[in-house]
């Protein structure tokens, strides 16, 4: 079940990649 959700998670990141990096570099900044 966890391996599912991680996975769910890596694709979607993986989908949303520029967004992800961006959005976390903001925060970052903040």
């Amino acid at each position: 079940m966890f391996h599912a959700v991680f996975f769910s998670t890596f694709t979607l990141a993986l989908k949303f990649s520029p967004l992800m990096s961006l959005a976390s570099f903001t925060m970052v900044l903040r």
